[in-house]
């Protein structure tokens, strides 16, 4: 009976040590491309932006660097929507020379740069700038350069 319980001990700190690492490691991998970003924006490899999120009523703040910045969806995304009308990857924003440009990504409820549709071609974003992402003004995600 004695050696039942010790296995059973054994196998009680097996299991909860093994959840435990379970735990972390959805933890560390949900956040690791935001300190990514964080670490490029530090190191001056990237230039960052300042984003203003809207969905529904509330607003959000997002710094982001590099020189890809995914917007959408999935949760891999460097901006993550929650907007049933964006893609999961709906659209990025690209680098070049110093200037950020808007790219769609084949997104289904399109994009809108400025109230203007944004097709087969990229849009040169500057502070101010407003983008709405997917469905009417009432169901969109406006992002706001700051």
């Amino acid at each position: 009976m004695g050696i039942l319980i010790e296995f059973l001990d054994f196998a009680f700190i097996v299991i909860l040590g093994i959840f435990t690492i379970i735990i972390l490691l959805r933890i560390l991998g949900r956040d690791i491309h935001l300190w990514r970003a964080s670490s490029a924006a530090n190191q001056g490899a990237c230039p960052s932006l300042s984003i203003s999120i809207t969905e529904g009523y509330a607003t959000r703040k997002q710094t982001v660097a590099g020189n890809r910045i995914r917007i959408g969806r999935d949760r891999n995304c460097d901006v993550v929507l929650y907007n049933e009308q964006a893609s999961r990857n709906h659209a990025e924003i690209r680098v070049d020379d110093g200037r950020f440009w808007l790219v769609d990504l084949g997104s289904t409820n399109g994009t809108r740069v400025n109230e203007t549709i944004l097709q087969d071609a990229a849009a040169r974003l500057r502070r101010g700038d407003t983008v709405r992402i997917g469905g009417e003004n009432g169901t969109a995600t406006t992002l706001t350069l700051d």
